[in-house]
């Protein structure tokens, strides 16, 4: 993995219900991590597999895999703006050099 290509600052955050002075429960947005990541588009064979809409919307980060915290897939991402889903993540276990976060924008 090149550090050079981890141009892109990511923020991960959870979403918790957190309860209010009310007594009712309100999401509440805590940040986890805000690595440097590497902003990656499918590979042609895929692209070419998918429609257009689903072309849109999937976007990979590769991060490094070693994180202070742990990145789980109930986890979401903000970048330039908008809000990713964590859909998968592979870990790469060989190198232990980087993870993929597999992501879909959130409507």
């Amino acid at each position: 993995m090149e550090i050079g290509k981890l141009k892109h600052r990511i923020r991960v955050y959870e979403i918790k219900n957190v309860k209010n002075d009310e007594g009712s429960y309100v999401k509440e947005k805590n940040e986890v991590a805000k690595p440097f990541a590497e902003v990656s588009k499918h590979a042609i064979k895929e692209f070419k597999s998918m429609d257009l809409s689903a072309r849109r919307e999937q976007v990979y980060f590769i991060i490094r895999y070693f994180q202070k915290v742990t990145i789980t897939s109930e986890m979401y991402v903000d970048f330039k703006g908008k809000t990713f889903e964590i859909k998968n993540i592979e870990h790469d276990y060989q190198d232990y050099d980087r993870s993929i976060l597999h992501c879909e924008v959130v409507e």
